[in-house]
């Protein structure tokens, strides 16, 4: 799979659309998050948070009544910095940032999302070779 785009749908509204790519001609890493007045887009690889926002503070844009701001945060490794959070939690026996049951969900939806490539991918397979054979014809 060189590109992957996924489109998330809350209940109660919001959506995000993620998008990763391994050919793609610049590193990106972004999540782009759609809410009522609000459009998020968190981009990775620049550690940046664009906010745009209906009635909103920030710099006013040539959109009537849209605002814009912008805030940037730190480099991390989140796998390690999860990690981290988990082992904290369990020698501590706090409670952890993220429950069970929102692992498992996030887990659902990752295998959601991986059974929604294969089946693409099968799709693509199949009209390919139909691609090439009707070439091979002419």
């Amino acid at each position: 799979m060189d590109v992957a785009n996924v489109r998330l749908v809350f209940e109660n509204g919001c959506v995000a659309n993620i998008t990763a790519s391994r050919i793609s001609l610049k590193n990106m890493r972004k999540i782009r998050i759609f809410q009522k007045d609000t459009y998020v887009s968190v981009d990775y690889a620049n550690h940046d948070i664009t906010i745009v926002r209906k009635d909103g503070e920030g710099t006013k844009l040539p959109i009537p009544g849209m605002s814009l701001k912008r805030t940037s945060f730190e480099e991390a490794d989140s796998l390690e910095s999860e990690l981290e959070a988990f082992v904290g939690s369990v020698r501590n026996r706090g409670v952890p940032l993220v429950s069970g049951r929102d692992g498992r969900n996030a887990l659902g939806v990752a295998l959601g999302i991986m059974g929604q490539i294969e089946e693409t991918n099968k799709k693509f397979l199949s009209d390919k070779d139909t691609l090439w054979a009707v070439a091979d014809k002419r």
